[in-house]
């Protein structure tokens, strides 16, 4: 018996912060974890989204 792929939601895996992950304890470290339906998600307990990127620095004009 030949074995059928599921279908493929599309969407790709995401992709987290494994520095936000290191230690850990819901996602093992890895920053995403397997929801019973077999999708991929961030972990809710370390990979926060950010409100904003951090602001760039810039020299002082001299």
């Amino acid at each position: 018996m030949a074995h059928i792929p599921a279908p493929h939601s599309g969407s790709p895996t995401p992709r987290p912060d494994v520095a936000l992950a290191r230690g850990c304890e819901r996602c093992n470290g890895w920053g995403t974890v397997v929801t019973p339906e077999g999708r991929h998600e961030l972990c809710a307990a370390c990979q926060q989204p950010t409100s904003a990127p951090p602001p760039a620095v810039t020299a002082p004009n001299s």
